[in-house]
């Protein structure tokens, strides 16, 4: 693969984006087409062909086995082709600026220092030595579900993912798309159809969004509609993250970090516990406040010892056990006053 292993101007094709249009979007969508290709046709071509390369990639993962939605994506090993590598090593600068205004804006962290070399020790210091970046591959009726990817306290905000075919002449459908959780109201979607070579820069998991009281956070989620037919690739030149740590509630009420995340969530003042999908919560953190009180458990018998009791919309049947077992006052699910 001469092609993509040869270095190339991927970063003038970078620099010379028009990086204030690009801000501007991320600002008021949380998402941004790049208005020029950062890739040429025979570099998305040849880095198409790699996915076949199992060489090149250090674990699969089937999408429909996990839940995901349907198709596939591998994870690239440390020995990255020139390319993504380069990609990667040219975004990070470019994409600092907004990450660390939008930090300062919803008051949070901002870990990043100036260079890629330096945040790619931070990680492998923190524990996290494997390579994030991905090949995906969708076929006629692939999708991937709306997600947020959540990786735990310390995490780049942003990443870039760049398509490889011609959409209406190697696939049609697969639409990039994006939900933004609006407050007390529905959520809004957005799509993008990406032209070969060209990147889409959005956000991990939220944006800032102007509120009453300054900036609150827009949890945003994103996916890839149905692939209608033929096939569709795209890398991910994603920038490194630390280990994942999550925190979760113990047998003895109190929280504890994990390494895995729970399987089970909750809300701390009235005392209950349900399905991480369960429609009354969703409900209930769309309208705001609901987060801070949300706790998770790593499963039923430590939400139980803690002192929690079943949700009653989302696990009906443990609630009626729990009802029967003696327990009369119900607290009301905190979407329903």
């Amino acid at each position: 693969m001469r092609t993509i292993d040869r270095a190339g101007r991927t970063g003038e094709r970078v620099a010379g984006q028009d990086w204030g249009t690009i801000a501007g979007d991320l600002d008021a969508y949380g998402n941004a087409l790049t208005g020029q290709p950062l890739l040429s046709p025979a570099e998305c071509r040849a880095i198409t062909a790699l996915y076949d390369d199992g060489d090149r990639f250090r674990n699969t993962v089937d999408m429909a086995r996990h839940r995901f939605g349907s198709g596939q994506y591998r994870y690239f090993t440390h020995d990255l082709p020139v390319l993504v590598g380069e990609l990667r090593a040219a975004l990070y600068p470019r994409l600092l600026p907004v990450a660390r205004d939008w930090a300062g804006k919803l008051g949070r962290d901002a870990p990043w220092p100036d260079t890629l070399d330096e945040w790619l020790t931070m990680c492998h210091e923190a524990g996290q030595a494997k390579p994030a970046q991905i090949l995906l591959r969708y076929g006629a009726g692939d999708w991937n579900a709306l997600h947020r990817d959540v990786f735990g306290d310390m995490v780049f905000p942003l990443q870039v993912v760049i398509g490889l075919d011609v959409p209406g002449t190697d696939f049609t459908g697969g639409e990039f798309i994006m939900t933004e959780q609006r407050p007390r109201a529905q959520s809004r979607g957005s799509s993008a159809t990406l032209p070969q070579g060209h990147g889409l820069v959005f956000t991990t998991r939220d944006r800032p969004v102007r509120s009453a009281r300054g900036w609150s956070n827009a949890p945003m989620r994103h996916g890839v509609s149905t692939v209608r037919s033929g096939h569709r690739h795209h890398p991910r030149p994603r920038v490194p993250r630390r280990r994942v740590r999550y925190v979760l509630v113990g047998r003895d009420g109190a929280p504890y970090p994990s390494a895995t995340p729970g399987t089970l969530g909750g809300h701390s003042p009235g005392r209950l516990y349900g399905r991480l999908d369960c429609p009354s919560a969703l409900r209930a953190l769309a309208r705001g406040r609901y987060a801070e009180h949300r706790v998770f458990f790593a499963d039923e018998a430590t939400a139980v010892a803690a002192g929690y009791r079943p949700c009653a919309v989302c696990l009906p049947r443990e609630y009626a056990r729990w009802r029967a077992g003696g327990e009369r006052t119900a607290v009301p699910c905190p979407s329903h006053p």
